[in-house]
């Protein structure tokens, strides 16, 4: 599942530690067709994770956020649809 899936990604992209633990241990709730993560982070460094509009954490960590967007991003990502990955409403 997902916690799977973040937890061998963040390993991948040399992140691990009790913080990597805390994030994957944020995605309790199950992932329908439809479901819709947000993963953001802020000016300040602050990465964010919602899912259908219910904010899993928050975590104060440029390391985590920077393992986070390669392993959603990156060559090895298992995201198989990456279409809708980047908001752009804000350029209509």
């Amino acid at each position: 599942g997902i916690r799977w899936s973040w937890s061998r990604g963040l390993k991948r992209a040399g992140f691990e530690g009790p913080e990597a633990e805390a994030f994957v241990a944020a995605f309790q709730r199950d992932f329908a067709a439809g479901s819709e993560l947000v993963l953001s982070v802020d000016g300040e460094g602050q990465l964010r994770a919602v899912q259908d509009g219910v904010t899993l954490g928050e975590w104060r960590n440029a390391e985590l956020a920077e393992a986070v967007w390669r392993v959603a991003l990156g060559e090895r990502s298992e995201l198989q649809n990456r279409i809708n990955m980047a908001r752009r409403d804000h350029l209509e």
